[in-house]
């Protein structure tokens, strides 16, 4: 599959319409609200954000989608309300960015996450990217992937094992009261 990269984003991207952050897909606190899959932020409305004024820096003013960064390579339809993922780059590993994919539901779509793979390669990079676990009909908790170089991907599976040890430690913790 060809990942057909744009070349570096010479339009201003915006929002619009896109409240895929905003909608719960992202972890976040705004305001003493927690905001997690299944729960959007109470401040997100049809119309966008009621707050955005006002909104806290930490994390909206923060964050920086994927999509919409002035060096962004990702293509239109990769917009996170159109392609079923929020792209972003937070961190590094072995100094490359990783790329970091968070689905917009339940799992990234497939022509996402093969884009994805197939654009990380190109440029080199690793790949993170997030499967959420549903329980009957709520959202459980949520597996991280990897993919990349053997070593990163290595690295990914530690730390899901050393959360997946902590969430157990912590169950039998409450079982003990």
């Amino acid at each position: 599959m060809s990942a057909e990269l744009n070349t570096v984003n010479t339009q201003t991207r915006q929002c619009g319409s896109c409240t895929a952050c905003c909608d719960g897909w992202l972890n976040a606190e705004i305001f003493g609200q927690k905001v997690t899959a299944g729960r959007p932020c109470r401040y997100s409305t049809s119309a966008g954000c009621s707050v955005y004024a006002d909104r806290p820096q930490y994390p909206c003013r923060d964050f920086v989608c994927g999509w919409i960064r002035s060096d962004s390579t990702l293509p239109d339809w990769m917009r996170p309300s159109e392609c079923g993922a929020i792209v972003f780059l937070w961190f590094d590993w072995q100094g490359q960015k990783v790329i970091n994919a968070v689905p917009v539901g339940e799992k990234i779509p497939e022509r996402t996450l093969d884009w994805l793979k197939a654009h990380a390669q190109e440029q080199g990079r690793p790949l993170i990217f997030t499967e959420r676990i549903i329980e009957g009909d709520k959202f459980a908790g949520s597996s991280c992937l990897g993919f990349g170089p053997p070593g990163f991907r290595k690295q990914v599976e530690q730390l899901k094992l050393a959360h997946q040890q902590a969430e157990l430690l912590q169950m039998f913790s409450s079982l003990k009261d």
